[in-house]
Order: C-alpha cells, then sequence, then structure tokens
C-alpha cells in the first residue's frame, strides 16, 4: 500500500515539526494536503502564510483563509518577504527555484523539503552542505526531508 501512496506524503515529518516548533510557518507553495493540514493548526493559533504561483490553484486553496493563515499569490517567487520563520515547508515550482528559496530560508529553525528523493533534479544535493542536520524520511518512495542548522533531526523517530 506504501507504494501507492504518492501525495501527503510528507505529513508525517510536517506534522513532527509543527508539533516540535511554534512560531510562524511558511509554506511555499500550496498542496491538497499540506495546506488544510497547517489551516487546522492555524485554526488553533498558529501563524501561517501560504504563497502560491499558480493562478488556478491558488482560487482553489483561497478559501482556505483564516484569521491567522494568509494565502498570497505571487507572481515570482522573488516576491515572497524573506520573513523570520520557524518552519518553512519547501514544495513549489518550477523545480529549480527550490534550492534558491532553501537558501533564502536558511535560517528557519526547521526546513521541510518534499520530493526529496529527487536530490539531484531539484539540486538538493548543492544546498545540504549549508546544513547541520538533515534527516530524510523514506517510509514511502516519494521521500521527505527535513534540514536544520539548531535542532538535531537526525534522531528524530518519525
Amino acid at each position: 500500500m506504501k507504494n501507492l501512496i504518492t501525495y501527503g506524503t510528507h505529513l508525517p515529518l510536517l506534522t513532527r515539526a509543527l508539533l516540535e516548533q511554534n512560531g510562524l510557518v511558511i509554506e511555499l507553495g500550496g498542496g491538497l494536503s499540506s495546506t488544510p493540514l497547517l489551516n487546522q493548526f492555524a485554526r488553533m493559533g498558529r501563524k501561517v502564510i501560504t504563497f502560491e504561483s499558480n493562478p488556478e490553484f491558488y482560487k482553489t486553496i483561497k478559501e482556505l483563509q483564516c484569521k491567522n493563515h494568509m494565502i498570497e499569490f505571487v507572481k515570482d517567487w522573488e516576491d515572497v518577504p524573506q520573513l523570520s520563520a520557524a518552519i518553512v515547508f519547501i514544495d513549489h515550482a518550477p523545480a529549480e527555484r527550490r534550492i534558491v528559496d532553501i537558501q533564502k530560508f536558511k535560517h528557519a529553525l526547521l526546513m521541510v523539503v518534499h520530493d526529496f528523493e529527487k536530490k539531484r533534479y531539484y539540486g538538493y544535493d548543492k544546498i545540504l552542505p549549508l546544513f547541520r542536520y538533515c534527516l530524510e524520511y523514506t517510509y514511502y518512495p516519494k521521500t521527505t526531508g527535513i534540514l536544520s542548522n539548531h535542532i538535531n533531526v537526525g534522531d528524530w523517530d518519525v
């Protein structure tokens, strides 16, 4: 069964990160599983900002916006402000933009990165030396990584 699951494979690590750290959460690239999860945390008081560049998908997720969950459309990822966040979730397109934003937000306490099995395609292997700690969640074939310079995620049991 776990080989059939291709969406939401990041939820175990993202949920663990949300439970471990308080503070602002930034989501780069909304998703059908991540955005509703983050929205539930926002409805419990967590501050969340989701940035999305696909106009059609933005219309889909915009209805989730609430007091603590801002959902912003961006034409260009360069327009995303460099905010101080506890957690940054990376799952946006185009692929080559991901490493730019990983570097931009490398000071976040935790960075959850989807599609980690495609390290070479996304260029993740180039930015891994920027982080002291790294864990790859490999339960599903579509893997997720968590990166930090502040928290030893290497011994997390997920």
